[in-house]
């Protein structure tokens, strides 16, 4: 219901923002972490100035109430997408396996996959099969939420960078390495990693930390951890970069 009353309509509008505004109070108040989700999403994917104003409110009155950061909400929210595995969703539909992938640049494809092929376009055997239009329906949907939190993601990335935030190794690894979604995002960048007066620069390469030197390296869970810019090294690091 929020979604449908917060729709843009072309040359009027919002579809009606007292019955969006009532329906996500209500589902503010159910205080159930599929509805804080479900939050979550709309302050990613909604762009209209007064519905985006109202829904961050909400959602900033939902992170005090339980006592946690917006950063930790979206948390929730990217653990209610069950990916298969890093950066993909798999669900069987008819004789096809519907794969969702989020490539390096963040952005996801569906592809239809059997034992002999792989395509991209809807397949007439799915296309054709009324009964499977709910389940194509629902993969479509999860497809633009899964772009809208990684959307998202990107963005609070790009934050990270214009506020110089930093993160404790454990909370960056949980964050933007290990999960299934960010993790794609998380795992093509560069990051400075301090350990108490040493710093190095390092990336993520075939399931391990690499650092400029072309050495192993391990990151701490007490390690600072920032994005890299090039100002931040000498010129050796840079060009080794």
């Amino acid at each position: 219901v929020v979604r449908a009353m917060f729709n843009k309509i072309p040359d009027v509008g919002i579809r009606n923002a007292k019955i969006g505004n009532a329906a996500l109070y209500a589902l503010s108040q159910t205080d159930d972490d599929a509805a804080i989700a479900q939050i979550a999403l709309l302050n990613a994917k909604t762009k209209y100035g007064p519905a985006k104003k109202y829904i961050e409110k909400v959602y900033q009155e939902i992170a005090d109430r339980r006592g946690v950061s917006l950063s930790e909400l979206d948390q929730m929210a990217r653990e209610s997408i069950k990916l298969t595995r890093m950066g993909e969703y798999e669900k069987q539909i008819g004789d096809y396996t519907a794969v969702i992938r989020i490539n390096k640049g963040g952005v996801s494809e569906l592809l239809w996959k059997t034992a002999e092929k792989e395509q991209k376009t809807l397949p007439a055997a799915i296309k054709n099969d009324k009964q499977l239009d709910d389940d194509v329906k629902e993969l479509k949907a999860l497809k633009k939420d899964i772009d809208s939190l990684v959307a998202t993601a990107k963005f609070q990335l790009e934050q990270m960078y214009v506020r110089n935030v930093s993160l404790n190794g454990a909370e960056w690894r949980k964050k933007y390495i290990d999960d299934y979604l960010t993790g794609t995002l998380g795992r093509c960048l560069i990051w400075q990693v301090g350990e108490g007066d040493a710093s190095e620069t390092v990336m993520y390469v075939a399931d391990s930390f690499i650092s400029a030197k072309d050495e192993l390296f391990k990151v701490s869970d007490d390690a600072i951890v920032r994005l890299w810019h090039p100002m931040m090294s000498d010129d050796s690091t840079r060009l080794a970069i």
